[in-house]
């Protein structure tokens, strides 16, 4: 039997009190999806820049580029109790808050990783795209500044929260790197030698993509990934974070303790933003020399 993760117990578990309840399954039509769509549109605020309004949708076969495709609608559910009429004009917004979760932002050139298991234990070893964590980060704060209100209500954001995995590594610099994000200013992010990037996706093993390489690693081979010259220059290269205009609280820096970097201070501030974490820290990753 395969191990079963958090993730696969909630999808498991979610389903099979469905299945319990007798409820039916998601809209599967396109006509019905159209259907719920208009009317959720009619419902709404401000649905433009969120899944309401559009979802990015994978286009092709293999290594595939994800384009915009059609939002998420509202589904009132009345398998339980029956909805009442005119509830939108009753309801009284009393928040509006934003969350992030699983950002995973990772020194991806730390020494002390063991990508060269994931073979065997899965993805959380390695990822194509790991080296871009700081910067994905980076784009949802563009996108919830740009937003400013709950796209429901109207009402402006309140706060924003994250709920674990924001860093990958146990890493101090992951949590620099993360405060920078969420606070703004300038976010390097390399740990290795400032004139290259000296992790396994330059190394010359099959096992991992090589973007910039002609290597016909198995990412390529088998899954299309393209070569994309300069791209590990592009992902270590500093670039700047407005950071976030919502106040938050970020309860944990990660949810996993490997003894494999170190842990961050038990409390930082910056700004409005805190974050916490109970543990003993050792040396950093940010003077630990670079790899050779």
């Amino acid at each position: 039997m395969a191990p079963l993760n958090r993730r696969g117990f909630l999808t498991t578990s979610t389903a099979g009190l469905g299945i319990a309840l007798g409820l039916p399954a998601p809209p599967a039509s396109a006509a019905v999806h159209d259907r719920l769509l208009r009317q959720t549109m009619s419902r709404i605020s401000q649905p433009e820049g969120t899944t309401l309004a559009q979802v990015a949708t994978p286009v092709g076969d293999g290594y595939r580029l994800l384009a915009a495709g059609p939002g998420w609608p509202i589904e009132v559910r009345e398998d339980l109790v029956p909805a009442q009429a005119g509830r939108d004009d009753r309801r009284r917004a009393l928040a509006a808050f934003v969350q992030f979760t699983d950002l995973h932002i990772m020194d991806a050139q730390s020494p002390v990783r063991f990508e060269y298991t994931h073979p065997v234990i899965g993805s959380s070893a390695h990822r194509p795209q790991e080296t871009l964590s700081a910067l994905g980060a980076t784009a949802l704060v563009r996108r919830v500044n740009s937003l400013r209100v709950g796209p429901v209500t109207g009402r402006p954001f309140d706060f924003m929260v994250t709920t674990g995995d924001n860093t990958d590594n146990h890493e101090t610099v992951e949590l620099e790197w993360l405060l920078a994000v969420l606070n703004g200013g300038t976010v390097t992010p390399n740990t290795g030698d400032p004139a290259r990037y000296e992790g396994v996706q330059d190394c010359g093993n099959e096992l991992y993509w090589h973007p910039d390489r002609d290597l016909a690693d198995r990412y390529k081979t088998r899954g299309g990934f393209p070569r994309i010259p300069g791209f590990l220059d592009a992902a270590t290269a500093p670039f700047e974070s407005p950071g976030l205009d919502v106040p938050g609280t970020a309860p944990s820096a990660t949810t996993t303790t490997p003894p494999r970097a170190v842990c961050p201070p038990v409390r930082w501030r910056r700004s409005t933003w805190a974050t916490a974490r109970s543990c003993s820290p050792t040396t950093t990753s940010a003077t630990r020399p670079p790899r050779r």
